[in-house]
């Protein structure tokens, strides 16, 4: 089997809930418009590669690893990396919802397949998934 990579990002609206989550956020002004998301990022291996979303979503414990390198070099495996990160969004020192269009770039990963999984405010989960070989015209965005 392929190795493969999952790419989990959580994107959250920012609430009571969330802010009182003890996890670290990346909280950024929109204004400046590029962010680098290495050390913000908390990384979990599952070597049997079994974990679901929603399984993922429920973990609160250590096994997630906070990353503490600028970039997340995850070496060549066969397992499957879940990576999160959290995210309030702050525009004038007020918060904001995600309504503008974000990008992630994963630059030269070696990546067999990506999947992106983006929870919006009404606990619906958005995925998309991106497989090596894939045209990148043929990619549609989360919208």
């Amino acid at each position: 089997m392929l190795p493969r990579v999952f790419i989990l990002c959580w994107f959250v609206v920012a609430c009571s809930a969330v802010i009182a989550d003890e996890r670290d956020s990346l909280v950024r002004s929109l204004e400046s418009g590029r962010y680098e998301l290495g050390t913000n990022l908390r990384i979990l291996e599952d070597k049997a590669g079994e974990l679901t979303i929603d399984q993922v979503s429920r973990i609160k414990d250590k096994r997630f690893v906070s990353n503490s390198s600028g970039i997340a070099n995850l070496g060549i495996t066969p397992y499957t990396y879940w990576l999160e990160i959290n995210i309030e969004a702050f525009e004038r020192g007020k918060e904001k919802d995600f309504a503008d269009e974000w990008y992630l770039e994963i630059g030269r990963a070696l990546l067999d397949v990506a999947e992106l999984y983006v929870p919006d405010s009404k606990g619906d989960t958005r995925y998309k998934r991106l497989t090596q070989g894939h045209p990148l015209v043929s990619v549609q965005f989360i919208t």
